[in-house]
């Protein structure tokens, strides 16, 4: 992984995009806290595990993104969750909302799954 530098002229514009949705300070995200979200995946996929096995986990802090921040010259944050002892970029999560198209196509895709595994059972 490279270092994101913010006086880089050389960055490009999708660079420029990451560094714009990751460098917001620490109140932007408080008040998160308490939410359900998910990671962020691409319409349809069924979005990562957290390390808690669970596809939903419920926001419980926010704290610095050790790893992430050491290739910026910005802070980067992370939620820690109250369902495991992980942490997530801020950034990287969405919120959880039942009724969406992109939740709905992901809960489609997974019972499709769960459908299919049990028809191979019997």
């Amino acid at each position: 992984m490279g270092r994101f530098l913010l006086s880089d002229p050389n960055l490009t514009p999708n660079q420029r995009a990451a560094i714009a949705r990751q460098n917001k300070p620490k109140e932007h995200w408080l008040p998160w806290i308490g939410r359900k979200v998910t990671k962020a995946s691409t319409a349809g996929a069924l979005p990562k595990k957290f390390k808690s096995g669970k596809r939903i986990n419920t926001i419980k802090g926010v704290v610095v993104h050790q790893q992430m921040t050491a290739h910026c010259d910005y802070t980067v944050w992370a939620f820690t969750f109250e369902e495991d002892e992980s942490y997530v970029a801020c950034h990287s999560v969405e919120e959880f909302d039942s009724m969406s198209e992109k939740t709905s196509a992901w809960i489609k895709t997974e019972l499709k799954t769960l459908y299919e595994t049990a028809s191979k059972s019997f």
